[in-house]
Parts: structure tokens; sequence; C-alpha cells
């Protein structure tokens, strides 16, 4: 191959100003590299430089660059940049001009040693001691004393370099050391650029290794310091200035997870994100990610999560990276689908975390530091346990087993001095913790107990000591149990309480803590610490949820706190402050809605009435299920006095949970059967509910009910009792019942509700696959009589572009087609329109609907909420409410058509002939359509008599499934 011309003049005008000081070691590599100069030029151009040195009368320096160029040619080196750049560090621009010529020998040997350790690319025990006796000896010679600063920093530079790193098990007096002589170096080298700045950019990493031992927060702060100085002596776009930017984003890093400061971590952050964008490599990527992940940590927002197993996911298929890179990467995908698994509870997330762990466990221990090592072994034995504890199977125990095991062998390692001893040795504690609660050997328990003792005496880092406190606290729970000593108590609560409190911590750990302790409290019956934990969890929530940038995102974390506002409005209530058990489940219901759906923060309801008009006559009931019972809480309209209290002994989670599932489960395929359930279900629901609430409710002509959590998915107006005389009463006989999710969004509907205006129509868009509706023009007459100018979309027009189109400005907007309600994922629900087109509850939350009196979706399940997350109650019809609707009428289950049109026919002449209410004329409805006889129908609505074969005295839609599938909800 042809060699590349060699343009010998640059070349010699470099090597000319670096020997009069005007050009850094950089500035001459980069010019080596740019002339792409090989062997064949190299001893010429040596020679000619050792002929300019001793020209200009400087001998030593000649006579020194001379042996330096023979010991280069020993070494077989091919490139000319590489051999100049090696003269220039040591001969030209080093101690080859200023160290005295006796030392020359010394130095030599040294380099020679030096060179020998990093050829051979992997640290070693016996070339490092060899580099250590040479620069000893260099150190020793009693001329070195009389060398320049800039001398003897490059010198003390290049043996701490050596020093730092050459061991595959770094010795901590020997990094010591390495450290005092750097610091020497810093302060005896002068200003030139390639003498101060690399002693600067040694020092960081000397100092960030030291702190990895020595856990001093000083050690950092000196490391961040001095790469900062480092990195900006570097040339803007170098592959220096990179690698020091990107070093100098490590310590930032340990900066933040040592002394909790976020301000570190969103540093470190930038400088990462912007050397991937000049220059993405695999290490810097995985360190992004490694940043993104404890940011997630610390503000929990998903994105940052995502982003980071994005990378990661990535570059763990990248079969070529160099061994330490790929284990990096696995242990940091490892790290951000632990994170993930947190927050998406899947089997799956666990085996592939364990495999990621496992493959970043299995590097060569001689190829990375001593606590990288370590690091990786502990996320292995971290992810063993944690895949035992969701297992629970025979495979549980022996990964336990292991992780205990793995985790011993770590402690063995570990000095204590260490930074990350803390870490390791709570981890053995939280598995030794587990294996207690499967195999209950107290053994177990207080060689935890003392481990975690230990840790906390040693003052770990914050988000270590925020992990310690939390298995701290389960450790006295668990001897508390055992013993009942309120010693014990008093130690699990302490416990619970700073790791809940810490400003310290991050929200996501932060958050489980609160959650298991007041599980714990709520357990013993402990209200007000039960009330304390739920109200601190409510804290912590808000703070989530109001940094996620995806409602989608805001559901991961709302996993976590479903029931919250059922068992903290209970604590509360049972505490004997109603008041705030009132102010808890407003909060939380509130909470939860207002984030999902991007609605304003509001002031807290405290149970007493705003004004004379705020809530009109309605009473308001607060109903709450949860494990220990349930719990009804009354308010009056105009009243200041204390809310009543209604015990619901029977109402709990798992009794309601099986009432719902009992009749759910045949809504879609056996209606006989679903009929059946659901109807003894209303009944155990009017004896569980209604009865001991009615005595509350004396004098009550409308109530609304703000049901928590799963009550929300049942037909509370249609519940039942017998009265004394054996006959069925329901409630909406009594009184008029209607339901809001809270009693802010009541207030705001009461104030949105203005007169009937105008009417958009959507009748059977006839969508593909879907049996046509053969009523739905006579559900269109009712309707349209009464608002002349409406607004018909029907069939093909009836596109999802038109209606989202149209939904605007019509003060009552009514559905008459087909809807399915996803109770797995809610947000999918919808309303099924022309062609294959649909409308779900994520577009519709988007519409603008503020104008909007009344929403009418007569069509199957509009109302029947999600189940994976309850206390949201989402539904098509809680779209439109949140959208900005009024009032909403929707069903809960798959209706009957031809009741359904009676039903709206009957709502229509009611609401506009009648001039009642939209929630009234609903009620007044469903009783006729209960009560009425067919013939008598029939009389009042002669153009439906087709409809009924000889009708007569029988009441064909008295059944539930007929008349009480829809509620109203809002004003």
């Amino acid at each position: 191959m042809t060699q590349p011309e060699c343009d010998e003049d640059a070349v010699v005008a470099a090597l000319t100003a670096l020997i009069d000081q005007r050009l850094d070691f950089q500035g001459l590599h980069r010019v080596l590299q740019d002339r792409c100069l090989y062997a064949a030029e190299a001893e010429r151009l040596a020679h000619a430089n050792i002929d300019l040195l001793r020209e200009q009368g400087r001998v030593g320096a000649a006579e020194f660059l001379a042996h330096r160029w023979s010991y280069v040619e020993r070494s077989r080196a091919t490139s000319v940049a590489e051999v100049f750049a090696d003269l220039a560090r040591s001969a030209i621009g080093g101690y080859g001009i200023l160290l005295p010529p006796s030392l020359h020998p010394e130095m030599l040997d040294a380099d020679a040693a030096s060179d020998a350790l990093f050829r051979h690319n992997a640290p070693d025990d016996g070339l490092t001691d060899a580099v250590i006796e040479r620069y000893d000896a260099v150190l020793r010679h009693p001329d070195f004393a009389t060398a320049n600063g800039p001398a003897r920093a490059v010198v003390l530079n290049n043996f701490v370099v050596a020093l730092a790193n050459g061991r595959p098990v770094t010795r901590l007096g020997e990094l010591r050391r390495a450290h005092r002589l750097i610091v020497d170096a810093v302060a005896s080298a002068g200003p030139e650029p390639g003498g101060r700045d690399r002693c600067q950019s040694t020092l960081g990493d000397v100092a960030y290794s030291l702190n990895e031992y020595e856990a001093d927060p000083r050690l950092l702060t000196q490391a961040v310091s001095a790469l900062e100085e480092a990195a900006e002596a570097a040339e803007t776009g170098t592959p220096l200035r990179r690698a020091r930017a990107g070093r100098l984003a490590g310590a930032l890093r340990g900066a933040y997870e040592a002394l909790g400061d976020v301000a570190y971590l969103q540093r470190a952050i930038a400088i990462q994100t912007a050397l991937i964008e000049e220059h993405a490599d695999p290490y810097g990527e995985a360190n992004l990610a490694y940043s993104l992940r404890d940011r997630f940590h610390h503000f929990g927002v998903i994105d940052d999560l995502h982003r980071a197993l994005a990378i990661t996911s990535r570059l763990a298929e990248n079969e070529s990276l160099a061994e330490d890179t790929a284990a990096f990467v696995a242990s940091t995908y490892g790290n951000c689908l632990e994170s993930l698994r947190a927050i998406d509870h899947d089997p799956a997330v666990t085996d592939r975390m364990v495999a990621a762990y496992e493959r970043a466990a299995e590097v060569p221990p001689e190829t990375v530091p001593l606590p990288v090592y370590l690091r990786y072994q502990n996320n292995f034995a971290g992810g063993l346990s944690m895949r035992a504890v969701e297992r629970g199977d025979g495979t549980a125990g022996a990964d336990l087993d292991r992780a205990i095991t793995l985790h011993e062998r770590i402690r063995e390692l570990t000095p204590v001095e260490m930074t990350e001893w803390p870490r390791f040795v709570n981890a053995l504690a939280a598995e030794l913790v587990l294996r207690y609660e499967s195999r209950h050997d107290r053994a177990d328990l207080d060689r935890a107990g003392e481990l975690l003792a230990a840790v906390l005496a040693a003052a770990p880092p914050p988000l270590i000591e925020q992990v310690a406190l939390n298995n701290s606290a389960r450790t006295a729970q668990h001897r508390y149990e055992l013993t009942g000593d309120d010693a014990d108590l008093r130690d699990g609560t302490g416990f619970y309480r700073r790791a809940s409190v810490s400003r310290n911590a991050d929200d996501v750990t932060r958050l489980r803590t609160q959650h298991v302790w007041s599980v714990w409290a709520f357990g013993r019956s402990s209200w007000a610490e039960a009330a304390e934990a739920m109200d601190l969890m409510l804290d912590t929530v808000a703070g989530l949820l109001g940094r996620q940038s995806s409602r989608r995102h805001r559901e991961q974390i709302l996993q976590a706190s479903q029931g919250l506002s059922s068992y903290a409005g209970y604590a509360w209530a049972r505490e004997g402050d109603p008041r705030r058990a009132i102010t808890a489940m407003e909060r939380g219901q509130n909470l939860l809605a207002r984030q999902t759906l991007h609605r304003p923060q509001q002031a807290e309801d405290t149970g007493e009435p705003e004004g004379p008009t705020s809530d009109g006559d309605a009473w308001f009931v607060y109903l709450a299920a949860t494990d220990a019972g349930g719990v009804a809480i009354v308010t009056r309209p105009q009243r200041q006095d204390e809310p009543t209290v209604v015990w619901l002994p029977t109402v709990t989670d798992r009794r309601l949970n099986a009432l719902i599932s009992s009749y759910l489960e045949h809504s879609r395929a056996d209606r006989q059967q679903f009929a059946h359930r659901l109807d003894g279900a209303l009944g155990s629901i009017g004896a569980d509910l209604w009865r001991p609430l009615r005595p509350a409710l004396d004098g009550c002509r409308h109530v609304v009910l703000v049901p928590c959590g799963l009550l929300s998915a049942v037909p509370l107006h249609a519940a039942w009792w017998p009265d004394p005389a054996g006959r069925r009463v329901y409630a909406l006989d009594e009184r008029l019942v209607t339901y809001a999710p809270n009693r802010e969004a009541y207030r705001r509907a009461r104030t949105a509700a203005n007169g009937d205006g105008d009417l958009l129509f959507v009748g059977d868009p006839q969508h593909r696959g879907s049996a046509p509706l053969q009523l739905s023009d006579r559900e269109a007459q009712a309707a349209t009589r009464w608002f002349p100018g409406a607004t018909v979309l029907d069939g093909a027009r009836a596109s999802a572009a038109a209606v989202r189109a149209a939904l605007p400005g019509h003060s009552v907007v009514h559905f008459s087609c087909h809807a399915y309600a996803d109770l797995a994922t809610p947000g999918t629900s919808a309303l099924m329109l022309a062609g294959s087109d649909t409308l779900t509850v994520d577009e519709l939350l988007a519409a603008k609907m503020d104008g909007t009196r009344l929403a009418i979706l007569s069509a199957c399940e509009t109302g029947l909420p999600g189940f994976t997350l309850p206390d949201e109650a989402i539904s098509i019809g809680s779209a439109l409410q949140y959208a900005g609707c009024a009032g909403v009428v929707a069903s809960l289950w798959s209706v009957y058509e031809g009741s359904t049109m009676l039903l709206m026919r009957r709502f229509y002449d009611l609401r506009h002939g009648g001039g009642l209410e939209p929630a009234e004329a609903l009620r007044q409805s469903q009783l006729w359509l209960r009560d009425t006889a067919d013939r008598d129908i029939v009389s009042a609505y002669p153009d439906l008599a087709s409809g009924f074969t000889n009708p007569g005295p029988t009441r064909s839609r008295s059944g539930v499934l007929h008349w009480a599938a829809f509620t109203f909800t809002g004003a």
C-alpha cells in the first residue's frame, strides 16, 4: 500500500515550537496524527531534532532524547504519531528538558517499567511492583529535589497513574500514597498546558477511586473540582476533552449518590447528553442510562426510566463490546429492569433482570476495579433475592440461599472503609429478613438487626440510609410480632417514620416505605399512626404524579396507591376525626383524578359547605370499603355540625370483590345468570350498606354518593331491602341518588349546569361487525322533537372525525350506538362509530366540552370503570365529565335496546315536557319503566305498540337489567 506523503516541515515546526514551550503535548500529538507519519520517517525526524537540541546548547535534553529513541526503536513502534507523542511527553515536553541529566538513567528505567505495564493491557501485581521500585528510585535520588516544580509534577503524575491503576486489586495504602503524591504534583505543576491540567485529571481520578474506599465527601468534591479544571483545559472537540468530561460526569453522579444533592446529577446528565450528541460510544451511553435511572428514582419521572431502558436494551444486544464495557452495560440494564419491575410487577421483567445481573457478575475480576466487581456481585445477589420473593415456589429458597452466600463472600472482600460497605451489608441484612419471613429462624432476624445497626452507625450516604431504615423497621416489626415488646414497637414505628419523612430519599423508595408502614399500622388498629403514614403517602403520590409527562406514566404511579382514599378515610374516622376523614378521601380522589386528567389543583375539602348554594339541597355520603370493614360519612347541606359516621362492618374489600365478580363474570355471556347474580348482590348491598345508612339520611331528598374504589362500579341506587311487609324497597324509591367522583367535581358541575340550548345526536353509526340498532331512529325522534335545530350524525356520517369536530359547542350530546368497556386498560374503552372508527376514553379526555350541560350515553357499559385503577373510576362517562360535561348519563352493563329506547323517550318527555332536572328525570323514568304495566306503556306511547306482544298487566321491564343500568353523575 502506498504511504501518504509526509509533511516533514510541519512536523519539524511543531517539534521546534514545543521545544520553545509554545505548543502543548496534545497539539503536537494532533499534528503528528494529521500528517500520517509512519516509522519510515521516524528515525530521520528523531535524529534531526536531536541535532537541533544540540545546536541550541541543550545537551542534556538531546542526550535523553537519543536514549529514549533507542528504547522506542527496541519497542518496535510502527506509528510515528505514537513515537513522538511518547517522546513529547517524556523527553521534550517534560523531564527530558527540565530534570538534571543525572536522573536520566533512572527515568529511562522507570519509563520502561511503566510502558511494560500499560502495554500488558491488564492490571498486574508483578509489573506494578517493578514500576513502584523504579519510580521510588527516582524520588529517592538526591538530585530530584533540585528539579523545578513542573518536572517533579510530571514524574509524580506518571508514577501516580501506575500506582493507582496497576493492580488487579487496589491496595488502600498505595492509593492513599498516590493521593498524597498527586496533590503535591498539582501544587508543583506550572500553568503551562499539558502540565497542571494533566495532574488535575489524575487527581480527579485518584480522589474518586479513594472515595470508593474511604467514603469521604471531601474526596468527591475534590474530584469534581479537579476534573472540572482538567476538562476545561482540554481543547473543545478533542478526544481528550471528551474523556475528561466523561470522567467529570461520573464524579458528579458519585457526589449525588453520596451527598443527595440532585444538582450534581442534573449536571452529570447534561454533560453526558452533550457528549453523546457529539460522539456516541457504548460506555458513554451506558453511563447516561445509569444517570437517567438515578434521576427516575429521585423525581419518579418514568420518561427517564424508559429512556434508560431503550439505551441499555439496545447496547445489551451488541456482542462486540469490550469485556469491561459489556459488564457495565449488563449491570446498568439490570438496574433499569429492577426499577421497571417496581412499577410494572411483571415476572418476565424479573427474569430479564436476573439474567442481566448474572452476565455482569461473570466478568473476570482482574478486568475491573474491586469496587466495581463487588457491585456487580451485589446486584446479582439482589436480583436472586427479588426473584425468590416473587416466585415463592420451590426454587425460591435456593435463590435466597445463593444470594446470602454471595453477600457473605462480598462482605468478606469489602473493607469496612469502602464506600459500598454499607450498601452490601444492608443488602445481606435484607436477605436475612426475607429468609426469616419464609423459615422463621430467629437467628436470621437477630443477625439482620446487628448488621443494620452497624450500617446506620456508619452514617451511610442518604440513599443507603433510607433503605437501611426501611429494613430496620421491618426487622423491628418482626421482633414485635414475636415478643409483643413495646420497645420493638417504638423502634419499628420510629424507623418507619424516619424513613418516611427523610428528604434525602428518593420518592419511589419513600412511597414503598410509607405503604408498608401504613399497612402495618392499619393491621394493628393504630389509627392515628396509619392515618399519618397515609397522609404522607398522599403527599408523595402528589409529587410523583405532578412530574410525569403522560397519563400512562401517571397510571403506573397510581398502581401503588389504589385504595389509599378508602383506607386513609377509614383510619381518620376510627381516630374520631370525620372531617379529616373527608379531607383524606376528597384529597385522594381529587388528587388522582386531577393529576390523571390535567385538572388544576383546588383547595382541599374539609366537609364544610363553601356557601349557601355550593351544594344546593344535596347531602353527601362518602363511602369506603377496607379489609377492616366499611364506613359512610354523611354531611348535610347548610350545616356546620360534625359529619355523621356510619360504620359498615360487613362492607369489606374481600366481600365487595366477591359480590362484583359474582355477577360481572356473566354480564357478557349468560344474561339470565347475570340478572340472578346481580339481583342477589344488590340485595346484599342493601342489607350491608343501605340499612345501617338510612337512619342517618332521615329528611334527605337528594343524596350524592362519593364511592371510593370498586364501589364506583356498583349500581348503588338499585340496591334493595325488604320493608316490614316483605315488599322490596329500592334506594331510589326513597330519594334521588346521584354520583360524583368528589365534592369538588360536583360543585364544578353545578356551576357549569346551564340550560339546554342545542343538541348533537349521534345515532346508529353502523360500526363494522356490529348489528344495526333497530330503534336508534326512535330514540333520535324522542330527542330531536325537543331540539328543532339539532345536529344529527348517523350512519356513515358518524365518523370519528365528524363527531370530534361537532362535540364542542353543543349543550346536550346524545350517543345512541354500540360501545365497550375494557376493564384492564380503560383508556381504550370506546364508543363505536362509523366504519371501523372508535372514540376512546383517551380521545374523549382531550375534548373541549366545558359548555356542555348534559351527555347521554345510550350504549352498553359506558359507565363501567376499569378495575386496574378502581379509585380513578375511568370510564367513557367519566371521561366526558372530566372533559367538561356538567352531567353524564351512562350505563354499567350491556343494555337491552328496547328498554333503553323506552327509558330515553320517557326521560326527554319528563325533562322537557315535565320540566324536571336531568337527574330527577332519569330517576322518574327508571321508576316508570320498572313499575308500569306493558299496556300502560303502549297507552302512553301508541306508536310503540309493535314492540309488545299482547300488552297486558305484565310489567316486562321490571327486572333490574331493564331499568337500573343507567346512573347520573354530576349535576
